[in-house]
């Protein structure tokens, strides 16, 4: 069991590495691109919503970085050419709706 540092607030919460699996990689194409295993089934209005998400992270990326050149913000890690991994994340959760 692994336990918070002392002197912190949350020092009586226990986290046990065992309760918690590692997840398991889900790999569909090689690192060559290559296809790996069958293509998740993924429905039309799904692949539409996560591309217009995408879209969105990209277009806020070239704002946010406009704005921290100007200096009117002091920083921004921009996500251009990582758009999918928060995406596609976010969207293979279960739902808690």
């Amino acid at each position: 069991m692994i336990a918070a540092p002392k002197g912190t607030r949350k020092e009586s919460i226990l986290v046990d590495p065992r309760a918690h699996p590692e997840p398991k990689l889900h790999q569909v194409i090689s690192n060559e691109g290559q296809l790996t295993g069958e293509m998740p089934a993924v429905d039309e209005e799904t692949l539409l919503r996560m591309y217009r998400f995408m879209l969105i992270i990209r277009l806020l990326d070239e704002r946010m970085m406009i704005l921290q050149r100007q200096g009117r913000i002091g920083f921004y890690g921009a996500c251009t050419g990582q758009e999918a991994p928060p995406i596609g994340t976010a969207v293979s959760r279960p739902s808690t709706a």
